[in-house]
């Protein structure tokens, strides 16, 4: 019986995303940024850092680049922005009150390799075969 009843919940369950697919004006599929990409992203939210982010030799970003395979655009936001916490946090919660912007140290390398542990890519390998086959599917071709 529970077997009948799935059965019907994946039918109805694919007739709904199927009326749903219809009604969407355009359907694209944007991947996931490649080298280039990632690294212009990170270049860009970085410069939001101020001038504590300008330390980042050209190494190290393409270290950072690197190490970012796999990620999203609003992945590598996350990652960048926990990266800039990195100096924060060691300044502790006491100074952190007096502290001037000049003393707070620069965001490295170091900062990222620990982001990269907390922040992890969003979007799986199975998900992005899943949405490359839907792209091909329904997607726009132009």
């Amino acid at each position: 019986m529970k077997q009948y009843y799935g059965k019907i919940f994946l039918d109805l369950f694919k007739i709904v995303i199927e009326k749903m697919i219809r009604r969407m004006a355009k359907r694209i599929y944007v991947p996931l940024p490649d080298v280039e990409s990632r690294k212009a992203l990170i270049i860009h939210l970085l410069k939001k850092q101020g001038p504590s982010a300008g330390h980042i030799t050209s190494r190290e970003l393409d270290r950072i680049v690197n190490l970012t395979e796999g990620y999203s655009g609003s992945d590598l936001a996350a990652v960048c922005s926990e990266a800039a916490l990195g100096p924060i946090r060691e300044i502790g919660p006491a100074a952190l009150k007096t502290v001037k912007v000049e003393e707070v140290r620069p965001i490295n390398l170091q900062d990222f390799v620990n982001a990269l542990k907390i922040i992890r890519p969003s979007v799986s390998g199975d998900s992005l075969k899943t949405f490359q086959r839907w792209a091909e599917q329904f997607g726009v071709t132009r």
